[in-house]
C-alpha cells in the first residue's frame, strides 16, 4: 500500500527467481533489495518443475560421463565391448540430443514461463490501476453531486441485490448451500470500497475537489475536523491531555530474536492477553559489548471511541494517524522513549500491529523523531501504511494477509519500494489448518498470533528482501548473549 503500488523491484540484479521446494506457499513479496517473489501460480509452478528437471538432467549427464570414464579405463580387458558401450553413451553426452542440451532447453523453457508470468502480473497491475482510477473519479463526482449519487446508488443497490439473489439461488440449486457471511465480506475488495468512499467524502467538502488517487487521508482529515469543530463551543470535547506512566521497571524476560518474537511481545500487551489497556512495551537490550539497543512494541486499536475516552488506542487515534494530525499514539511512544532513557545513538526497532504499525510508520517518517532517535528498522503487521511517507534508507517490513481487511483501509495497494518490503500471505494456501481456518474469518486473519506465524513463514522463504530486513533488525536484536529488560508505559486521558 504505497503511492507506487506497482513498483516491485530495484535496479539490483535479480537473484534466482524460482521458488525452491520447502518454501511456504501463498506468500508474495514485493519491494526491497530483491525482485518480486511471487506465490506458486500455475506458470511459476511449471517453471519450478522445469528447473528441477533440468537439474536432474545435469545429474544424469554427470553420471553418464562418469560411466564412460569407467568403461574407457577398463577397455584393456574387453576392448570390443568397451567400444560398443562408449558408442552407445556418446549421443547422451554430446550433440543436440544429449542430456546437457536437453537440460539447457528445459531451462530456457522455464525462463520463458517465468517471463510470461511476469508479463501477466504487470498486465494485472495496469488493470488494477485503471480500476482504481475509475473508482476515485466516480467517488469524487458523487461527492460533488450527492443527490444524483444517492439516486444512482439506490439503483446500484437494487441491481446488486438482484444479482446476489440469482447467485445465491444458483448455489442452492447446485447443492452448494448458502455462502457464509464472512465469505461474502471477503469477496468485497476493501481497497476499492475505501477508495470510493474516501473520494466521495472529499467531494463533499466545499469548493471544487479534483479526483485524488489517494483520497483516504484527506477524507480522514475532514472527519477529524468535523469531530473537533464542536469543541469550540463545548470544552469537554477538546482533545484531552495524555498522561504517561511507567508500569514495569526492570522486569527481565527472554530477549526477542526474530520478527515473530517481537510480534508475540506485542500480543502480550493486549488486554485480552492480560495486558493493561493503552500500554506500549519497550525492551532494553543490553549487548555483550556494553552497548544498548531498543525494541518498541506497539499494539493496535482497543476501542471504538472517537478520542474522548481514557484509552488513547481508539478510533479517534486511527483517524488522526491517517490524516497526519497530532495524535495520542505517537505522543505515547515518544514520551515512553523519554522515560525509558533511550539515547540518540542507540538503535531502535519500531514494531506495531494494526494501529500500532501506523504509529511506527508515522514516527519513522518524522524528521523531528529521527533527528532525536536512531531508527534501525520498522516492522508492521496488519496495518494500513501505504499513504504514510517514509525515508529511503530505513528498512521496513510490512506483513499483510489477503483475508485481513484492515491493511486495505487506506485505499491503496501494498507498499513496495527500495527500502519497503511487503509480504502478503494467502492464509488459505497455508499448510497449517489453523491458518487455513483463519483465512475464512477476517477477524482471525487480523489477530496478532496469526501474524506471528506469518512472520515465521515469511522468514522461511529466504527472499533477499526479507533477509536484508532481518540483517538490519538483527543489529538491534543481537545474539544469544543479549540481556533484556522489559518496560511498559501506559497512556491515559484523565
Amino acid at each position: 500500500m504505497t503511492a507506487t503500488g506497482t513498483s516491485t523491484a530495484t535496479a539490483t540484479p535479480a537473484p534466482d527467481p524460482f521458488p525452491l521446494p520447502g518454501r511456504p506457499a501463498g506468500i508474495t513479496i514485493r519491494g526491497g533489495v530483491g525482485a518480486t517473489f511471487a506465490d506458486l501460480t500455475e506458470l511459476r509452478g511449471a517453471a519450478q518443475a522445469l528447473r528441477l528437471a533440468a537439474e536432474r538432467l545435469d545429474d544424469a549427464a554427470a553420471r553418464v560421463g562418469a560411466a564412460r570414464c569407467s568403461v574407457e579405463n577398463g577397455a584393456v580387458d574387453a576392448p570390443a565391448t568397451a567400444r560398443a558401450a562408449v558408442a552407445t553413451l556418446g549421443p547422451l553426452l554430446s550433440g543436440p540430443s544429449s542430456l546437457a542440451a536437453g537440460a539447457e532447453r528445459t531451462r530456457e523453457l522455464a525462463r520463458a514461463l517465468l517471463g510470461a508470468a511476469d508479463l501477466y502480473g504487470a498486465a494485472e497491475d495496469r488493470a488494477q490501476d485503471a480500476v482504481r482510477g475509475v473508482l476515485y473519479t466516480m467517488g469524487a463526482a458523487a461527492g460533488e453531486a450527492p443527490l444524483v449519487a444517492t439516486l444512482g446508488a439506490l439503483g446500484a443497490v437494487r441491481f446488486t441485490a438482484l444479482a446476489g439473489a440469482l447467485a445465491v439461488g444458483w448455489r442452492v440449486a447446485h447443492g452448494k448451500g448458502l455462502p457464509h457471511p464472512k465469505d461474502l465480506l471477503l469477496a468485497v475488495p476493501t481497497e476499492h470500497v475505501m477508495l470510493l468512499l474516501g473520494s466521495f467524502i472529499r467531494g463533499l467538502a466545499p469548493g471544487r475537489q479534483l479526483p485524488n488517487p489517494s483520497p483516504v487521508p484527506g477524507a480522514a482529515g475532514l472527519v477529524v475536523a468535523g469531530l473537533t469543530a464542536p469543541s469550540v463551543l463545548v470544552p469537554d470535547l477538546r482533545r484531552r491531555h495524555l498522561r504517561v506512566t511507567a508500569r514495569l521497571d526492570g522486569a527481565r524476560r527472554p530477549a526477542p530474536r526474530t520478527a515473530a518474537d517481537v510480534l508475540r511481545e506485542i500480543g502480550a500487551l493486549y488486554p485480552a492477553a492480560g495486558g493493561t489497556p493503552g500500554t506500549v512495551g519497550i525492551e532494553r537490550l543490553d549487548q555483550p559489548d556494553g552497548s544498548r539497543t531498543w525494541v518498541v512494541a506497539i499494539p493496535g486499536m482497543q476501542g471504538a471511541g472517537m478520542g474522548f475516552g481514557p484509552n488513547p488506542m481508539d478510533m479517534g487515534t486511527n483517524l488522526r494517524l491517517m490524516a497526519r494530525t497530532a495524535d495520542d499514539g505517537t505522543e505515547l511512544v515518544v514520551r515512553a522513549l523519554e522515560q525509558a532513557g533511550v539515547g540518540p545513538d542507540e538503535p531502535v526497532l519500531l514494531a506495531g500491529h494494526s494501529q500500532g504499525g501506523m504509529v511506527a510508520m508515522v514516527l519513522a517518517g518524522s524528521a523531528a523523531f529521527t533527528a532525536r532517535y536512531t531508527v534501525a528498522a520498522v516492522l508492521t503487521a496488519g496495518s494500513p501504511t501505504a499513504t504514510l511517507a517514509m525515508d529511503a534508507t530505513t528498512p521496513v517490513l510490512h506483513l499483510e494477509h489477503r483475508q485481513d481487511l484492515v491493511p486495505a483501509l487506506d485505499g491503496r495497494p501494498s507498499p513496495a519500494g527500495p527500502n519497503r518490503t511487503s509480504a502478503v500471505r494467502d492464509l488459505r494456501a497455508s499448510s497449517d489448518p489453523v491458518d487455513r481456518l483463519a483465512g475464512h474469518d477476517p477477524g482471525a486473519a487480523h489477530r496478532i498470533d496469526t501474524y506471528a506465524r506469518t512472520a515465521t513463514a515469511v522468514s522461511a522463504t529466504g527472499a533477499p528482501s526479507v533477509r536484508d530486513w532481518e540483517e538490519a533488525a538483527g543489529r538491534v536484536l543481537g545474539g544469544p548473549d543479549v540481556r533484556a529488560v522489559h518496560l511498559e508505559f501506559t497512556g491515559t486521558r484523565p
